[in-house]
């Protein structure tokens, strides 16, 4: 269930993604969460600038909260990208299958009978 980059290592995550449990499932559905959180990030940057237009100055405290929103956001575009790319699907998330490749034998001379 992890992203591999193309030398087959899994991608590392940050401490915060580690930590954060929900994220197995936005990972799954990678770009669904993204337009979300997109969006997310969007609502709050136009409640921060109605709250500031109308004097209440505390709106510009979710600025962190909409960095946060796009930073997320952004993460996920990328796992879609990387999932894609290595053949994942949302039905069945196992990816490609891996072989190693394999040495080629020589065919052997068969006698022939006489």
């Amino acid at each position: 269930m992890y992203a591999l980059n193309e030398k087959g290592v899994p991608i590392s995550r940050s401490r915060l993604e580690k930590i954060a449990l929900w994220w197995s499932l936005e990972y799954r559905y990678a770009r669904a969460f993204a337009a979300v959180r997109f969006a997310a990030g969007t609502w709050y940057v136009v409640l921060a600038v109605i709250l500031c237009s109308y004097g209440y100055y505390w709106g510009a405290a979710l600025l962190p909260a909409t960095v946060a929103q796009f930073w997320a956001g952004y993460r996920l575009t990328v796992a879609a990208q990387v999932q894609t790319e290595q053949g994942y699907d949302r039905r069945n998330y196992h990816g490609r299958k891996q072989t190693a490749p394999t040495a080629q034998v020589a065919p052997t001379a068969q006698p022939a009978h006489v």
